[in-house]
């Protein structure tokens, strides 16, 4: 059966003192130094205290400015994570406005890039506040508006096989509500 080596990192690391253990043995020294003698008499570490006093003063000094810092360390290590933590979101929303912008400016390219006969059909649409029209299956600004993605043809059958029900996309209409500049119209 092999031997199986402890791994000497993790044991050290939980045997290394925290700003807690500091904390500890300064309340226990600041106890044992300033409590009454009848309370460490009690405790039974009277003579213990009489005789190690220069020795539980030095611990209370020594680990009463480790216990600060390390509570200092603790809240300044907390403070930046919660910094880095809000600077990784303000950057993830940014990321995500920025490609929302190169969306619409896609989508509004799609839009300035229509011919006259594909702003018929989109002006028939937004004039008659539908949702859904009947086109020709060969209607060519139709098919070239599904192709664009200005148009989509719902899912559903058709008793009439030359025509189609054809929707449009709302963010054409969203598009043209905050831009009206975009739409045209024949004279």
């Amino acid at each position: 059966m092999p031997l199986v080596s402890p791994d000497w990192s993790n044991i050290l690391a939980a045997l290394k003192p925290s700003g807690w253990h500091y904390l500890a043995v300064a309340v226990a020294s600041a106890v044992l130094l300033f409590a009454p003698e009848s309370f460490l008499g009690v405790l039974g570490v009277r003579e213990f205290v009489a005789s190690q006093r220069q020795w539980v003063g030095l611990a209370l000094l020594a680990s009463l400015p480790l216990a600060l810092f390390s509570g200092i360390k603790w809240r300044v290590e907390e403070a930046t994570r919660k910094r880095r933590k809000e600077e990784e979101e303000r950057d993830r929303i940014r990321e995500e406005a920025r490609r929302e912008e190169e969306r619409l400016d896609q989508l509004e390219g799609v839009l300035r890039n229509l011919g006259d006969d594909e702003w018929d059909v989109v002006n028939d649409f937004l004039d008659a506040n539908a949702g859904t029209r009947r086109y020709r299956i060969e209607h060519g600004a139709v098919q070239g508006l599904v192709a664009k993605g200005v148009l989509f043809r719902p899912h559903q059958m058709t008793t009439d096989p030359r025509h189609l029900n054809y929707g449009m996309n709302t963010w054409v209409s969203e598009m043209l509500r905050k831009k009206p500049h975009l739409q045209r119209r024949r004279s």
